[in-house]
């Protein structure tokens, strides 16, 4: 997708909200500060898309495990840098935390 829309010039459009785009943004600012996966005993998490801290325990289980998918997770946002934009499902009535965020 990133490819083909860098090979057009075109803009990526993804089908997600703005919150998820944010996390897996913050998934890659994380890594490159602290290096290391979530543990279960990380009780509360601050993650700018949302308002209220997030337990750890309602995370997707491979960003628990380096070796499952936390890598996968963190391909998406290294690929943002090579588009010529991104179009997002969203507007700023349904997510206005979210977009003041990005």
């Amino acid at each position: 997708m990133v490819d083909g829309a860098k090979e057009l010039t075109l803009p990526i459009f993804l089908t997600s909200d703005v919150g998820f785009e944010v996390f897996v943004l913050y998934l890659l600012i994380r890594e490159d500060r602290i290096s290391t996966v979530f543990e279960f005993s990380d009780h509360e998490l601050l993650i700018p898309s949302t308002i209220n801290l997030v337990p750890a325990c309602v995370l997707l289980s491979p960003l628990f495990n380096r070796d499952v998918g936390h890598a996968t997770f963190l391909k998406l946002p290294q690929r943002f840098k090579d588009v010529n934009g991104i179009i997002i499902n969203t507007f700023p009535e349904l997510e206005p935390y979210a977009v003041l965020v990005i």
